[in-house]
C-alpha cells in the first residue's frame, strides 16, 4: 500500500473532483487522498463506510519500528492477525525491538487481547526478556532482551482468542 502526503489546507482550483492545475502543489500523490469527502465527486473507490474501515485498517496494520539489533524481517497475516517479527538480537544495545501494534483494531478486549511470545536460538545462551505494552495513544509493544549472546530472536504476536473476529 503505498501512501502520499494529503494536505487538507489547501485550496487550488478542483477539475471535475481532481486537483489538476499545478498538479502536486495540493497533494503529493493522486486524486482526493486517503480520506474521501463525500461532498465532492470522484473522490475514490472507498465511499461506503464498510469500505473506508475497511481501507483504514490497513493503515494500522502492525509493525516493527525499531530492533534491538539487526532487523531480519517480519511477516503479517491479515487473516489471522498474527505478527512474526525476526532480530538478530545484539546484546550490545540497550534500547527495546519496538513493535507498532494498534489493539483496538486487531486485539480488542473482547477477543482477549494479545500473546507475545519470544524465542531465541536453543544453541545460545538465554537472554533474559522483558515484554512492556503501552495502550493508546502510544500502541507500541517493546520487547527487551538482556544479557545472552548475539543470536536470531523471533517475536510473534497473536490474539490470545485466535477465532475471534473483531468487528
Amino acid at each position: 500500500v503505498a501512501q502520499w502526503e494529503w494536505k487538507a489546507f489547501c485550496n487550488e482550483s478542483i477539475v471535475d473532483g481532481n486537483v489538476e492545475p499545478g498538479f502536486g502543489a495540493c497533494i503529493t500523490g493522486y486524486n482526493a487522498g486517503p480520506f474521501p469527502n463525500p461532498d465532492q465527486a470522484n473522490m475514490g473507490a472507498h465511499t461506503t463506510p464498510e469500505q473506508l474501515r475497511e481501507w483504514l485498517r490497513e493503515y494500522q496494520t502492525p509493525y516493527a519500528k525499531a530492533a534491538q539489533g539487526d532487523y531480519l524481517g517480519a511477516v503479517w497475516n491479515a487473516t489471522t492477525h498474527v505478527l512474526e517479527v525476526r532480530v538478530s538480537y545484539d546484546p550490545s544495545v540497550s534500547a527495546p525491538t519496538e513493535i507498532y501494534l494498534n489493539e483496538e483494531v486487531f486485539y480488542p478486549a473482547e477477543c482477549g487481547g494479545i500473546k507475545v511470545e519470544v524465542s531465541q536460538d536453543p544453541k545460545s545462551d538465554k537472554a533474559e526478556v522483558k515484554v512492556q505494552n503501552f495502550q493508546a495513544p502510544h500502541y507500541e509493544l517493546h520487547v527487551t532482551l538482556t544479557g545472552g549472546a548475539k543470536q536470531t530472536v523471533r517475536i510473534r504476536v497473536s490474539p490470545k482468542t485466535p477465532a475471534c473476529k473483531p468487528e
